[in-house]
């Protein structure tokens, strides 16, 4: 096996899990500064978006080399229009909120039985979703 090939498959669990970091960040931001909680929850909620479109982004590759039909461009393009809609929310956290954390449940579901990903994956999928679904709902219980 090709070493590049090998580090990167060392890597990718790190760099998945450290995708979860930034989340955690603003919750922590929040606890730790409250006259700053609103800049740290619009980032919450900017992050968020963002890495639903990367997931979208993910079901394009996955689509595009296993040459899918039209439906599976349309599942990778809802999670970026999902994030958007999110965005313009964040005016009203808890819908911005309960948009991205239902958006990376429907997706970790899709996901998690798509024969496309291998089953490390998916279990690590499994685990960062249930990380970030839960960093979302702890905006409901901190202090405003």
């Amino acid at each position: 096996m090709n070493p590049a090939t090998t580090s990167m498959q060392r890597a990718v669990p790190w760099l998945t899990l450290a995708g979860a970091l930034p989340f955690a960040a603003c919750v922590l931001a929040a606890l730790l500064w409250p006259q700053r909680g609103g800049m740290a929850l619009n980032l919450f909620i900017a992050y968020g978006a963002l890495i639903l479109s990367f997931i979208g982004g993910t079901r394009w590759g996955a689509a595009l080399l296993s040459g899918a039909g039209p439906w599976r461009f349309v599942e990778a393009v809802l999670p970026s229009l999902l994030g958007l809609a999110a965005l313009a929310t964040h005016f009203r956290p808890s819908i911005a909120l309960g948009l991205l954390a239902g958006g990376f449940l429907v997706w970790w579901w899709l996901d998690r039985a798509d024969p496309r990903w291998p089953p490390a994956y998916r279990t690590l999928r499994g685990v960062v979703t249930s990380i970030v679904v839960l960093l979302h709902l702890s905006w409901w219980v901190l202090p405003r």
